[in-house]
C-alpha cells in the first residue's frame, strides 16, 4: 500500500510536469495509451465486462482530447455516445459521470452576458453542480429502473430499489461499514493489519443499521477476507493510514473540486477536466484504491495544470516554456493542451 501511495505522487508529478512541456492533451494521450496497451495485450485481463474496468476510462479520455477542437455539439456527442455505450454494458455510474460532464460543460460554455465577483456569481458553480448531481442521480435512476437502457442493467436497478431504499444505499453501502470503524478505530487500522472478527463484527454493525446483512461472500471474502478493502480510496486511506491518509485523502479531493468549479465558472471549459475529475470524485468515495489511484492521482495532476495555466495568464506570467504576453505562443499552447 506504501508503494501505491509512493508511486501514485510518483505520476501526479509526472503528468504535471509532462502538461507544462508537451501539454495536458498529449500527457492524457499518453497516460491512456499506457492504460490500454496492457488490456489491448492481454496482459490484463477481466473475467466479465472488461469495458466497465478497464476500457472506459481511458477510451472517454482520448474522445474528450480528440474532439477538443471541434465544435461544443461534436465534443457533447462524442461524450454522450461513449456514456451509452457504458449504459449498455452495465456501467451506471460510468453514464452518470458522462451525462454530468456534458451538462457541467454545456453550462460552463455558454456565452456570458455579465462578468463579476459577486457572492451570487461564486455560489453559482456550486448550485449548478449540486443540482446536477441531484438530476442526474433521478433520471438515471428512472432510465435504469425503466428498462431505457438495457434489460442487464433494469434487473439490477429494480433489484436494489426493491426495499424502498436509495440506490446509492443499496449499491454502495460500505461507508455504513466504514463509518462504524471509524468510530471504533478512530486513528484508522494501519498498512497490513488483518481484520479480526471484532473488526468484522464492528462493521456489520454498520451495516445492519442500514438492514444490509454482512454474511454475504462480498463482505467475508473481499472487504474483510485477510485485509480491509472498504470500495474508496479514501476510506482505504484511512484505514491504513490513519489520520494522515484521510487528510491526504480529503487534500487531494478539495483540490480536484477547486479545479472542477473552476471548469464550472470558467468560460473555456475542458470536457477532458470535467470528466476526469467526476470520475476521480467518484472513485475516492466509491472506488477501491488499488484499481483507481493512479485515475484520481491523474485528475489532480489535469486539475492542477489546469489551475496553475489560469493563474499563470491571469497574473501574464509565464506558462511552462510558452510566455503568456505573446499571444503567438498562448495560441501555440492551446493547440498543444487540446482541452
Amino acid at each position: 500500500m506504501a508503494i501505491l501511495l509512493v508511486s501514485g505522487y510518483g505520476l501526479y508529478a509526472t503528468v504535471l510536469w509532462s502538461s507544462r512541456v508537451i501539454g495536458t492533451g498529449r500527457s492524457a494521450v499518453w497516460f491512456c495509451i499506457g492504460l490500454l496497451v496492457p488490456l489491448v495485450a492481454g496482459i490484463i485481463t477481466f473475467e466479465e465486462n472488461a469495458w466497465k474496468y478497464g476500457y472506459s476510462l481511458p477510451v472517454a479520455a482520448l474522445v474528450c482530447v480528440l474532439f477538443s477542437r471541434q465544435r461544443a455539439i461534436v465534443q457533447v456527442l462524442g461524450v454522450l455516445i461513449v456514456g451509452l455505450l457504458g449504459a449498455f454494458l452495465e456501467s451506471r455510474s460510468f453514464f452518470a459521470i458522462c451525462l454530468a460532464t456534458v451538462a457541467i460543460y454545456l453550462y460552463s460554455s455558454r456565452k456570458k452576458g455579465t462578468t463579476g465577483r459577486s457572492r451570487a456569481n461564486r455560489l453559482r458553480p456550486i448550485l449548478v453542480l449540486s443540482f446536477t448531481f441531484v438530476g442526474i442521480y433521478i433520471a438515471g435512476t428512472r432510465l435504469f429502473s425503466g428498462g431505457y437502457l438495457g434489460d442487464g442493467a433494469q434487473a439490477v436497478t429494480a433489484g436494489q430499489l426493491a426495499d424502498g431504499r436509495s440506490l446509492l444505499v443499496t449499491a454502495r453501502p460500505e461507508w455504513f461499514a466504514t463509518f462504524s470503524l471509524m468510530e471504533e478505530y478512530p486513528w484508522g487500522m494501519g498498512i497490513g493489519t488483518i481484520p479480526t472478527l471484532k473488526d468484522y463484527l464492528t462493521a456489520a454493525k454498520g451495516l445492519a443499521d442500514v438492514g444490509i446483512d454482512a454474511g454475504g461472500p462480498y463482505y467475508t471474502d473481499y472487504l474483510f477476507g485477510g485485509h480491509f478493502k472498504l470500495h474508496s480510496v479514501l476510506a482505504d486511506l484511512w484505514v491504513n493510514f490513519g489520520v494522515f491518509g484521510l487528510v491526504t485523502g480529503l487534500t487531494i479531493t478539495g483540490v480536484i473540486l477547486f479545479g472542477l468549479l473552476r471548469e464550472t465558472a470558467g468560460g473555456r471549459p475542458s470536457t477532458l477536466a470535467i470528466f476526469a475529475s467526476l470520475s476521480a470524485l467518484w472513485f475516492v468515495f466509491f472506488g477501491p484504491i488499488m484499481s483507481n489511484f493512479a485515475w484520481v492521482m491523474f485528475a489532480l495532476a489535469v486539475a492542477h495544470a489546469r489551475i496553475s495555466a489560469e493563474h499563470s495568464q491571469d497574473g501574464g506570467e509565464r506558462l511552462g516554456p510558452y510566455d503568456a504576453r505573446d499571444p503567438s505562443l498562448v495560441s501555440a499552447r492551446s493547440r498543444l493542451d487540446g482541452v
